[in-house]
């Protein structure tokens, strides 16, 4: 629940910033539909993780060598 609560928290503050900037025109509808869209994907995430939780070490790891291989 707490991965979820950090989340929305991001999403929230990516939203505020494009709220100033694009506040009054189409762009602003297109980027509070991009964050909303995360919020859901999260929740998705969350309740699709009780049915393969033996599943998740391995994507944690794929993830985890993903990011690495980027950086070095």
């Amino acid at each position: 629940m707490e991965v979820i609560i950090g989340t929305c928290l991001s999403a929230l503050s990516t939203g505020f910033g494009a709220l100033i900037i694009l506040f009054m025109s189409n762009a602003f509808l297109i980027a509070t539909m991009t964050g909303a869209i995360e919020i859901v994907m999260g929740l998705l995430g969350f309740y699709l993780t009780s049915f393969v939780y033996f599943l998740v070490p391995y994507g944690l790891a794929f993830a985890a060598g993903a990011m690495l291989f980027i950086i070095y």
